[in-house]
């Protein structure tokens, strides 16, 4: 969320609209996602973020 605040700032400090801002924050918001690697899957399903049939 702080990348999407960054991003709008630059926007705004290049003089787009409010509304334009607005809509390219939401499109790149769409195309956003995150990745991560872990090591064993221990702690995932002790948390229950990943269920043991799953892992």
């Amino acid at each position: 969320q702080g990348l999407l605040v960054v991003k709008a700032c630059e926007l705004a400090e290049l003089g787009w609209q409010p509304e334009e801002i607005v809509k390219e924050i939401t499109r790149v918001r769409a195309q956003s996602g995150i990745l991560f690697t872990v090591q064993t899957l221990k702690r995932l399903i002790a948390s229950g973020r990943v269920g043991s049939g799953q892992a």
